[in-house]
């Protein structure tokens, strides 16, 4: 029988990576292992590039061929280890899974039903060079090849293959790679269980052997259990061991850890259990109540130490335990504080490291400070585009998986007297964008007089204080430390308007080549405009409405109308929502009309205010499991088609995705976009991504500039799917090809479209393609809103307290609304 190799299922992902501890020894041409001494501070606001943290990628190579990626990766004894496990599945076998292919059973059980002799028949088994199968009769079963694990939406049955007929489990194998350089790569496959995968990554001590953790599953009672596993460098079992499920209520293994002596570390939610060389067990360590691991490592000095976050109703903290073979745990408190709620790594040259969003930080044990070691920015080194965890061979070298395949991608440092000098402008922001994120990348490859620094000010959050980043962001933009470019949070512009912070556009928009006033839509030209003065512009942005069919709506509609309907129907209007979201979708679609933006001025007990209140209470405070019963999800999709609700939420990101979760809520009844009905507001908001403006104290704005107007560019749109341009020929594109269906070219290079459609359980529908009077009614809904939506952490903090007075009968609405409105004016004028 023939077989086709699949998508492998990878390395088991643990929350973090840890190191085995290595000697220095010959490594991608004898690198050294060596370590360096910790001393900048962890965040520096800086308007120069740290020529000591500037990395460029070296090397790329393949590894093997049995698998499509590597998730991660080991360090030990001069060598980097990884693993996975691999599924061969016999040709034209039927399965679900994340796998190549998927063999589509007929719904009664019988494949050769209808024989497929036809033109079409033939077509379907092209796929990815499939070969034609038979069945009995010797004619071609009438199959399709779905791609990527896409099984068809019909019967039910489908989903459990052993219905239909005999299943036939894959051929399981376990795959396994060493390597020191792209001369040196060792592999080893061996033959496997098909009920066991690996639950942890590739361990190794001194000697070369393999410590594996494997999640076993049992075929008839699918019951999980775990096993530690002793394999010999060629890969031969040598030893297994169960591992003996703790008194937690639910046990899962999360990882596991090998120092060079062979004693493995197994990692679950509740306990560390401790295991040596031959597998016995050696001792145990408890993990306190509400800890949430973090990470897992061996260090440089051959130590476990576990990384976990504590959690209680009130306070957080982290500890760094270190771990030794016996059970006894002795927290080392500096390691504690310097990797309080980061993300640790794996590597050697430094005892940790971790990553944040824009650079890689290290430290010995003992030091005070953090040094950076990497910045990705000024390295042009695109942080989302690495893909699984790095490894650092020492503090100048360190590998990824690569992008295409089972490939590994090696980073050196370049010397300092290397890096080229460019003219720097800053950039701040707090939680920063993708796609200006990818811009900056792309302005300073190109652009050969300027560079833009990124200052990521949410290095200075910390569980302690997730505000921390915007504070000193704030603190720093009106006390004369201001970044050149500004991408503020877009509920903050205004107050920073008022107090200067920004530099006029228009005066750039009027007298340039780039980007004019007249090419954004409606609302970017007057959301943040001033006196005819533009602070910020935006590159795209989507808006937060609510849908209802159009027989129910009527203008101006208030909060009685919809409490009208609910008498009148015994329905309520929101499907499935509780107190706190009802009110939570008032707060979040309403809150101009309540709070003035500008001004300051708020108006939280009002009798509108205190109307939603007593709305909001008529829900539920909460749902319980069997409120989800089978019966409920059989008939979520027909909820709004069957008038068994009002209104429901709608997301406004581009057109065509839009006007799929329209047709497919709704179907082809008339549905009307509009606001949450509240007096005094259109009750929709505008999330905007990325406002951009240029700080009143850049030494060079017309540098700035261009590269704001970079982000309003063609280019800059060709791949920015996710949101609504704001450049309203862009936005005309997006309609224009929302107004077509997605295509492919056959085997005959023939091109063919793609009708969307949708399954209501035993009915597939199609979804018709949105109107040229769709579009043009949704664009001009979205242009007009410029209700900026609000998410102030303090402000929604202070009227959640406030409400479970209410919500638990123990306070009037009136008395709850006026202590809001008194706490929440207080608040807003200090801010201000």
């Amino acid at each position: 029988m023939n077989f086709k190799k699949v998508i492998s299922v990878s390395l088991c992902s643990v929350m973090m990576l840890s190191l085995v501890c290595c000697k220095p020894k010959d490594f991608f041409s004898n690198l050294l292992n060596g370590k360096n001494q910790g001393g900048s501070s962890n965040v520096v606001i800086s308007d120069k590039v740290n020529k000591d943290a500037i990395f460029k990628e070296s090397t790329t190579f393949q590894l093997t061929d049995r698998i499509d990626y590597i998730d991660s990766f080991n360090s030990a004894n001069g060598r980097i280890y990884m693993g996975a496990m691999v599924y061969d599945y016999p040709e034209g076998e039927g399965f679900i899974g994340d796998y190549e292919t998927y063999d589509e059973p007929a719904v009664d059980g019988d494949v050769n039903d209808e024989p497929a002799d036809t033109e079409d028949a033939d077509a379907e088994k092209t796929a990815e060079g499939d070969t034609e199968t038979t069945g009995e009769t010797g004619e071609a079963d009438d199959t399709e090849d779905i791609v990527d694990g896409d099984a068809p939406a019909q019967d039910p049955s489908v989903f459990f293959p052993e219905d239909n007929y005999d299943y036939q489990p894959p051929k399981s194998s376990l795959l396994l790679i060493n390597f020191s350089n792209a001369d040196d790569i060792q592999t080893v496959e061996k033959d496997w269980d098909s009920s066991e995968y690996l639950a942890s990554k590739i361990n190794v001590d001194s000697e070369g052997n393999y410590y594996l953790v494997f999640n076993v599953t049992d075929p008839e009672s699918y019951q999980e259990t775990f096993k530690l596993k002793k394999l010999s460098p060629a890969g031969d079992v040598i030893k297994e061991t169960n591992i003996a499920a703790d008194n937690s209520d639910y046990f899962y293994v999360r990882g596991a850890c090998t120092d060079s002596q062979g004693n493995t570390f197994v990692v679950s939610d509740s306990s560390v259990q401790i295991f040596d060389k031959e597998l016995n067990p050696s001792g145990t360590y408890k993990l306190e109540n509400d800890s949430y691991i973090n990470a897992m490592m061996i260090n440089s000095k051959d130590q476990f130490v576990l990384v976990a976050d504590h959690y209680s109703a009130e306070t957080y903290s982290s500890s760094a335990m270190i771990i030794d073979a016996k059970g006894n745990g002795k927290e080392e408190s500096g390691v504690s504080e310097m990797l309080n709620g980061r993300s640790v790594i794996n590597g050697s040259g430094y005892d940790y490291y971790y990553r944040t969003n824009a650079s890689v930080y290290a430290f010995n044990t003992g030091d005070k400070k953090a040094v950076e070691i990497v910045n990705f920015y000024d390295s042009d080194i695109d942080p989302d585009g690495i893909y699984g965890e790095a490894v650092f061979i020492d503090a100048e070298h360190f590998i990824v998986p690569g992008e295409n395949g089972a490939s590994v991608v090696l980073y050196e440092k370049v010397p300092a007297d290397q890096v080229i000098d460019k003219e720097i402008l800053t950039l701040g922001t707090v939680y920063g964008s993708y796609s200006v994120s990818k811009q900056i990348l792309d302005f300073n490859k190109n652009n050969e007089k300027y560079r833009i620094k990124l200052i990521d000010y949410s290095e200075f959050s910390t569980p302690d204080d997730w505000m921390g980043g915007s504070k000193r962001f704030n603190s720093d933009l009106t006390s004369g430390s201001s970044p050149d470019i500004i991408v503020p949070e877009a509920y903050d512009v205004q107050n920073l308007i008022d107090k200067g912070v920004f530099t006029d556009l228009s005066p750039f928009m009027a007298n340039g080549n780039g980007i004019k006033k007249e090419d954004l839509v409606e609302n970017a030209q007057t959301v943040f405009a001033r006196d005819d003065k533009l602070y910020c512009i935006y590159p795209t942005f989507s808006v937060e409405a609510v849908m209802l069919k159009k027989k129910f709506y009527k203008e101006n509609m208030t909060i009685d109308d919809v409490i009208a309907w609910e008498q009148q129907t015994g329905k309520k209007a929101f499907e499935t929502s509780t107190k706190s979201g009802v009110l939570n979708t008032f707060m979040s679609l309403g809150m101009d009309a309540f709070l003035n933006p500008q001004t300051g001025k708020c108006s939280f007990d009002s009798d509108e205010f205190i109307k939603i209140l007593e709305y909001a209470n008529t829900y539920p405070a909460e749902y319980s499991e069997d409120d989800f019963d089978d019966n409920y999800y059989m008939n979520y999709m027909y909820v709004y088609r069957n008038d068994n609700a009002l209104l429901t939420n709608a997301w406004v990101s581009n057109f065509k995705d839009y006007n799929w979760n329209k047709k497919y809520r709704f179907g082809d009844d008339e549905v009307v976009l509009a606001g949450i009905p509240i007096n005094g507001t259109l009750g929709a908001s505008l999330n905007i991504d990325a406002p951009m403006g240029i700080s009143s104290k850049c030494k060079n704005p017309e540098a700035a500039w261009e590269f704001i107007n970079s982000c309003f560019q063609p280019e800059y749109y060709e791949e920015q799917t996710w949101s609504i341009p704001s450049v309203e020929s862009e936005m005309d594109k997006m309609i224009e090809k929302s107004m077509k269906h997605e295509t492919y070219v056959d085997e005959n290079g023939k091109e063919v479209e793609m009708p969307e459609t949708i399954w209501l359980m035993d009915e597939e529908v199609e979804i018709k393609l949105i109107t040229k009077e769709e579009a043009a009614e949704l664009k001009s809904f979205v242009t007009s809103v410029k209700n900026i939506y609000t998410w102030d952490e303090e402000l929604n903090k202070i009227v959640d307290e406030e409400t479970q007075g209410f919500f638990q009968g123990q306070r009037t609405a009136k008395e709850v609304a006026g202590v809001i409105q008194s706490r929440l004016q207080i608040y807003i004028n200090e801010k201000k």
